[in-house]
């Protein structure tokens, strides 16, 4: 007997429990012989895997369960895993191979899985969802909590939004909360999370947001800022995206600091975009400041929204501050200023190009002084010309010419 002891191997071991598991799954699951959590795969084999879910759903079967969560169902749910890796090994087809492990769970009294230990997205469902597996976020729909969030705040709603699958974001949005904030840890988020079509408005698949915005409310707004999800796509995404949400969005609908989606597109100089929004009749005033959007793009230096709001200033318009756009002008950096100034002087009229001249002289705008040179010159042209028409060379009137025969 101590021999044969001697002679086992944890290989040995472990091609016996998958015989066990084979042959008699129920009877296993409750047999004498070593713990689950102690298998591990016979040296030598390969995963049969080709997608995330069904190696995730095999990683199941060794994972390593603290005390706590040693308990019956745990325990049920790693033994089924165990089974489905050792049994169906031969499955080729993933979809058939995560029923079939799926029919063995629930004849082993599950209804419902935990949640996956040291895998970010936090279920099976997310991960399938983070695949864009269609099929097999079908076959898991009723085995988790569709709105169960991982330690980023994310759900499998998000996980498929993220992975730009209109067809798994349409299966979990029927089960889905879609108030719910989620994701406090994506990026642009700041740490608070937001509605899934804040979120979808960020990642830019314009059929995906279309479609949330005929089921969402498109006038929820985050918690932090107060922002829609017009204004988060109009900064962030593309003006497919924005078109999108402006059929269901208000276009003048403000944040916190007073902005509309027109300000949001300045932040990130999105000329389409904003030509989108001013099609659509979004404000060109935004801000507690009373700034005009040419005001703003200045300000914040977006040289290529600058020319299409320049056609729409009013060039008499002061902020609250009593600051005109070419006090902004001035006010950036050397660097900036150089792009910007062109830009303001070439589409100045010269009835504020002289106050601007006046007020910060010819050095701070030189297109302008020039401008205003050649029309002060072109005056002077005009009235010689004038002049020459009336006077002879000895600078006398000149005598009346025959009048023209009328025809």
């Amino acid at each position: 007997m101590e021999a044969s002891a001697e002679s086992e191997t944890p290989e040995t071991k472990t091609k016996a429990r998958q015989t066990q598991l084979c042959q008699s799954p129920r009877a296993a699951a409750s047999s004498s012989v070593a713990p689950l959590f102690e298998i591990v795969p016979m040296p030598g084999s390969k995963s049969t895997a080709s997608t995330r879910v069904r190696s995730a759903a095999e990683r199941q079967a060794t994972q390593f369960l603290s005390d706590e969560q040693r308990d019956a169902e745990a325990i049920a749910e790693r033994e089924g895993w165990a089974w489905a890796e050792a049994c169906l090994s031969d499955e080729t087809d993933d979809a058939a191979w995560l029923e079939k492990a799926l029919a063995e769970q629930k004849r082993r009294g599950l209804a419902k899985l935990g949640m996956i230990g040291g895998i970010a997205a936090g279920s099976l469902l997310a991960v399938a969802a983070a695949e864009g597996d269609a099929p097999a976020v079908r076959l898991l729909l009723d085995w988790h909590n569709v709105d169960a969030q991982d330690a980023r705040g994310r759900t499998a709603l998000l996980e498929a939004v993220r992975a730009g699958s209109l067809e798994c974001v349409k299966l979990l949005a029927e089960r889905a909360d879609l108030r719910a904030v989620v994701g406090k840890e994506d990026p642009g988020m700041l740490g608070v999370g937001a509605p899934i079509l804040h979120h979808a408005a960020r990642m830019g698949n314009a059929e995906i947001v279309a479609f949330l915005a005929s089921v969402c409310d498109p006038a929820q707004k985050e918690e932090l800022t107060r922002k829609i999800a017009l204004h988060v796509a109009a900064e962030w995404s593309d003006e497919d995206v924005v078109r999108a949400l402006l059929a269901v969005s208000d276009a003048n609908a403000r944040d916190d600091s007073g902005q509309n989606a027109l300000g949001c597109a300045l932040h990130n100089d999105k000329p389409r975009v904003l030509k989108a929004l001013l099609d659509a009749g979004a404000s060109c005033v935004n801000g507690p400041l009373g700034r005009t959007a040419a005001m703003e793009a200045t300000h914040l230096c977006a040289c290529e929204c600058l020319p299409l709001l320049l056609t729409k200033h009013d060039w008499q318009v002061s902020d609250k501050l009593g600051n005109d756009i070419f006090d902004y002008v001035a006010a950036r950096g050397a660097e900036w200023r150089a792009k910007l100034s062109p830009i303001v002087e070439a589409a100045a009229p010269m009835s504020a190009g002289w106050d601007a001249l006046s007020k910060h002289g010819a050095q701070m705008f030189p297109l302008l002084a020039a401008r205003g040179a050649a029309e002060e010159l072109a005056a002077e042209l005009a009235l010689e010309c004038e002049a020459a028409k009336t006077t002879n060379e000895e600078g006398e009137p000149r005598a009346p010419g025959p009048s023209r025969p009328r025809i």
